[in-house]
């Protein structure tokens, strides 16, 4: 489905609740064996390029601390407004030495330091070589009651699993972003290849390093809204790769709403093809038909309902009908002849059912009652 349709619901959940941004979300009093020493307080300063956060949609950022056993720990929680802008940070904020977890679907762990991905919140905890992961597993069970479960973006998915390193994945939502990971992947120089890529239009990228034999390359996927915005910004992505690679030969392959670049220095031609070939992406035409839930009501009541609903129409009808012709008969009776049945708007056919010859004019008016020729 992608961040469009998403950031498309957020919009109209939005204006169904009054224009209000989600809540920020607060640490738990405690959990595991922790217990918090302090009030949540908002966060004294944030990472490195907060413009970043800004850009994701950041709803607020607080801190807090707790005890246990004699060590301490912090919490620090980034609220964003949807479970897509949160990916953006967790992604952003995941530092390289950091390996995957299976505390949470997205969650990594590194020296001292743990990072979890739930819903619109990313949980940055220090000071974790003294917690157990029973402890951290409780943390997430308490996120996960009050997390916001709508789906990720689905390009993650698309990156090809052969050759990636793990951890170097990056997800972003506009220039920002793209800036900080290209920094990350080594080559700021690309950087400006953002102001290209039709953030504005809402494209949404993944950035991911791969090894290719004795080479690392970096590739970019970039999915739109349309495959007309597709083909649009691929001319656009090239001639800027032209212009800052210096003629470095960099593929650029569009299968539907999204391209697939292998940045320079790209490789051989046929690392990759082999790179792109890998692009787990398929164009698929769904029909989604209606199907009967847990929450839809028990056949009796609906037959009840359908029944009530039928009397109910008929006995409109009913009282219409009587109205309606109420209102013809006190007609007649107070102003007979005036408004309904006048003389000079009636004309009577006869039949001629007796021996009466048959005269064409007792079928066919041959004047107009109305003095009209």
């Amino acid at each position: 489905m992608g961040i469009n349709r998403i950031r498309l619901f957020a919009l109209l959940a939005g204006l169904l609740l009054g224009g209000r941004l989600p809540a920020q979300q607060t640490p738990p009093d405690r959990f595991g064996g922790w217990s918090a020493t302090a009030k949540a307080a908002p966060a004294a300063e944030l990472p490195g390029g907060a413009e970043v956060l800004k850009e994701a949609g950041l709803v607020g950022a607080v801190s807090r601390t707790y005890a246990g056993n004699g060590h301490e720990l912090k919490l620090t929680m980034y609220t964003m407004r949807d479970p897509s802008r949160a990916f953006a940070v967790y992604t952003w904020l995941r530092a390289p030495q950091m390996t995957d977890s299976d505390l949470a679907a997205f969650s990594a762990v590194g020296p001292d330091r743990a990072l979890l991905l739930s819903g619109r919140v990313v949980v940055d905890a220090s000071g974790t070589n003294a917690a157990a992961s029973g402890d951290l597993r409780a943390l997430v069970e308490l996120l996960e009651r009050a997390a916001d479960h709508t789906p990720l973006p689905e390009i993650e998915a698309y990156l090809p699993l052969k050759g990636k390193i793990a951890g170097t994945e990056r997800y972003a939502i506009g220039p920002a972003g793209f800036r900080s990971a290209m920094e990350a992947a080594g080559q700021p120089q690309l950087a400006p290849l953002g102001e290209k890529a039709g953030f504005a239009s809402d494209a949404e990228a993944m950035v991911a390093r791969y090894r290719s034999g004795a080479e690392t390359v970096t590739l970019l996927l970039l999915e739109y809204p349309t495959p007309q915005l597709a083909g649009k910004h691929q001319k656009h992505i090239e001639s800027t790769l032209a212009e800052i690679a210096g003629g470095t030969t960099s593929t650029v392959r569009r299968k539907g709403s999204l391209l697939a670049v292998v940045l320079p220095p790209a490789g051989t031609v046929a690392g990759q093809k082999a790179l792109l070939d890998g692009v787990r992406y398929e164009t698929n035409v769904t029909w989604n038909e209606a199907a009967a839930r847990a929450t839809d009501p028990p056949w009796p009541v609906i037959i009840v309902n359908t029944i009530i609903g039928t009397g109910v129409f008929i006995s409109v009808a009913f009282i219409c009908g009587i109205a309606f012709g109420g209102v013809r008969l006190l007609t007649k009776r107070f102003f007979p002849g005036k408004v309904f049945d006048r003389a000079s708007d009636m004309q009577i056919l006869q039949l001629a059912l007796n021996s009466k010859a048959i005269n064409s004019d007792d079928f066919y008016a041959s004047w107009d009652p109305r003095g009209k020729s």
